[in-house]
Order: structure tokens, then sequence, then C-alpha cells
């Protein structure tokens, strides 16, 4: 399980209210599909539970009017994780083994807090799946949603007006939209919808019918005139998840997820010529490739020279520029 299952900021801020104090606290999860907020007074036994709204894509929150006094509260997330907030050195272990953050609020102060609790274990399981955009009239295709915090990445161009991405992601549904040179659109191939805030975005199912296999995961890619396919392999039998990361991908840790073959993890793409530093990625392991070790000046990077093939291969995926790993 990766450490980036969950990343929790709880923002509590105290403001004056006709009811004495105004607490509003702010949960930041962009995997949580519900979230809760547990309180009570120091110095009461009973507990209450307001759910926390989702304002925007993983930015939970509630206010309440509370009297001043000293509160006890910890976050709730999909009915089943709950955590303290060990942000704050105030803290207070219950008999039950519970742990609950402690704060007090006092008339017209105001304060906030930053908290990062404890990840909870990921049982759902992870899949590959491609989503694929068509459009001969298209310059530039990028993909937004979801899984990525709806910022926009470029997708993979495979030949004349096809663009793809390979996404490894935890069993559900995610909500996303292309961005096509400039304009934000709807995948006009899948149907199915998810809104988020109001608004209408397609939805991906992940899960074992919707994974890719094996045999489809590295597809025959056409490059562009000043591009060579270029497929990285790396041996790993033991690791759940591998990705290559480097200069070519702006050292983006989460944005080109190898596949397994058997004991190896691969995973191709179009590249120009030139020199381009990169490393293989496990959770937080990073490797580098032993067929290229770093150089003096790479900085612990492994280095690989991207040049098109001069002579007739007898490998025919050669004439390509594939590299083999």
């Amino acid at each position: 399980m990766s450490s980036s299952r969950f990343f929790m900021v709880a923002l509590v801020i105290a403001a004056a209210s006709a009811y004495g104090e105004s607490a509003q606290f702010r949960l930041f999860d962009r995997v949580a599909e519900s979230a809760a907020l547990e309180y009570r007074e120091s110095s009461q036994p009973s507990v209450k539970q307001i759910p926390l709204e989702q304002r925007s894509v993983g930015v939970w929150d509630a206010t309440l009017d509370l009297v001043p006094g000293e509160y006890e509260y910890r976050f709730v997330v999909d009915d089943q994780y709950r955590f303290s907030d060990i942000a704050r050195t105030n803290v207070v272990r219950k008999d039950d083994g519970s742990i609950w953050s402690q704060f007090q609020l006092k008339a017209g102060e105001r304060f906030f807090n930053v908290a990062r609790p404890i990840t909870p274990p990921e049982t759902r399981e992870k899949y590959t799946v491609r989503i694929a955009y068509r459009d001969t009239s298209a310059s530039v295709v990028k993909l937004a949603g979801e899984f990525n915090g709806w910022s926009q990445e470029s997708m993979q161009r495979v030949r004349d007006g096809e663009w793809e991405r390979v996404l490894r992601l935890r069993e559900g549904d995610y909500a996303y939209k292309f961005v096509v040179d400039g304009k934000w659109l709807l995948d006009p191939e899948n149907g199915e919808r998810k809104s988020v805030n109001g608004v209408e975005n397609s939805k991906l199912l992940v899960n074992a019918s919707t994974a890719i296999t094996e045999s489809d995961v590295t597809r025959t890619l056409e490059p562009t005139g000043d591009e060579v396919v270029s497929v990285f392999r790396l041996y790993a039998p033991q690791a759940d998840e591998v990705y290559l990361v480097g200069a070519f991908n702006n050292w983006n840790g989460s944005r080109d997820p190898m596949i397994r073959r058997g004991e190896m993890w691969e995973t191709a793409l179009p590249l120009k010529e030139g020199e381009y530093q990169f490393k293989f990625k496990s959770h937080d392991n990073w490797w580098t490739d032993p067929n290229h070790p770093p150089t003096e000046k790479s900085d612990g990077n492994s280095v690989i020279v991207i040049r098109r093939a001069t002579e007739e291969p007898s490998d025919p995926r050669a004439a390509l520029g594939v590299l083999r790993m």
C-alpha cells in the first residue's frame, strides 16, 4: 500500500457567531468517498457526529456554532477510518484506546491547525485501464480527472488522430474530461456520466472487467517523424506496481505506469531523439536501470540516449528504437 492513499489536511478556524464561536473544519482528501467529524466537549461523555460536505474535488468541510470551551475531535473517512489530528500535540487517549485531538475556543480568537492523519490500509485492488480519444482535427489532447486532481496531463499520441493514457488506479469510479486544444470535452465514446459539484463529467469505471490484459498492454505505437518508440523494461518480480519517471514526463511519479509481464515490467513511450535521465519508482522506492547506470553528471539517475536505427535490424521492432532493459 502506497503512502499516497490519503493526503489529508485538517483546517480548523474559529470565529465569533451569534451562538458563541463558529468553528470551521476542513479536510483535504482526494480519494475519500465520504467524510465526517466526531466531536464533544471535553467535560461531556456524549459524542456528536456531523457529515463533512464535499465542496470541490478532495475538499470537505463543515461549520459548527459552539460555545467557548474545550473540545475533542477526530475525523471519520469512508465510515471506517478514524483519525486524530497528529499535527497537534494536544491529544487525549481514552480508556478504549481511541485518540482525540483537543482544542480550546476562546471568544474573539481565530486559529487553525494542519494535520496529516495516519494512513490506513487500502484494501481495494488496483487495475490497469486505458483511456483513448480520437479526433483527426485535434492538435493537443490532455486528460484531467479525479485521479490526478484535475490537473491537465498530456495524453500519448499513438497514431494520427488518436491519443491514449494508461492508468493504474484503485477499483472505483472516477470523473474525467478531455482538454482538446484548450476546450473541456466529455468523452464522446463513453456514455457513462458522473456529476461533481453539479458539473457533468464522463465516468471511468475501474474494475476487473474494465482492466486491460497483458496481451493488450503495449500496442504498436506510430510515432511522428521526429519521434522514436522506446520500450522500457525492468525485472522486478516482487513489485506490485512500477512507474517510469524521468525528464520525458517532468519527473511525474504517477503519469507512466509500467505493466507486468510475468516477472518483467514494461511500458512504451514515443520520444524524440536525444539523451534522457530516468528512474523506476515503486511506492517510495526509486531504482536506477542496471543496464543504463548513472554518469558523473546525472545526479544518480540512469541515462539513456535515444537514436533512430541506421541499419536494417533483425528484429522489426528495433527499427522503432526499442530499448531492451
